[in-house]
């Protein structure tokens, strides 16, 4: 009966996980909300060298981007407070959102490139002295084509999020031990 031993091996307990990645997308989150808040509270509150008022057409474009951030900052934070399901139902809000943005974006674009006015007054704040006469329509169609380059790269962003939205590997932060 000897020779009979019992041997007991250990199940293998997986390593506890740490989600390392939810703090990171929560801070950039806010932080873009923040820098967009900077970046753009200038002009807002001082428009002395604004060549024209805000439109409608760019309140709609910047509640649009603004509500983009808002999501994408929710999203994390459902996540990393572990409300994954409340994360999937609100997840069909990102493609509607994501499209208002390059549509009121795209328009929001044109209407600049072709109309003599400074809509946004914020990076021409530093190069320019008040009063400075408007940029002419050969500078607008110079400065079209950043911006387009940009609203390209972001709908091409979020489609590759809608396609691979369900491979885990890809949409989910890494974790570690």
């Amino acid at each position: 009966m000897a020779d009979d031993a019992v041997v007991v091996v250990a199940a293998e307990v997986p390593a506890r996980q740490v989600r390392t990645g939810h703090r990171f997308y929560v801070g950039f989150g806010v932080f873009v909300i923040l820098l967009s808040f900077a970046g753009f509270a200038p002009s807002l509150i001082d428009q002395s060298r604004r060549f024209g008022p805000p439109t409608t057409l760019l309140m709609v474009h910047g509640a649009t981007a603004l509500a983009w951030l808002l999501l994408f900052a929710t999203q994390a934070l459902l996540v990393a407070r572990r409300r994954v399901n409340l994360h999937r139902r609100l997840g069909w809000a990102g493609p509607i959102v994501a499209a208002l943005v390059l549509l009121f974006g795209y328009y929001q674009l044109v209407d600049g490139a072709f109309r003599v006015s400074d809509l946004s007054g914020d990076f021409y704040r530093l190069m320019i002295e008040p009063g400075s006469p408007p940029f002419t329509e050969a500078d607008y169609i110079v400065a079209f084509w950043g911006p387009l380059g940009q609203l390209v790269t972001f709908s091409l962003l979020v489609a590759a999020g809608i396609v691979f939205r369900r491979r885990p590997e890809l949409h989910k932060p890494s974790t570690t031990k």
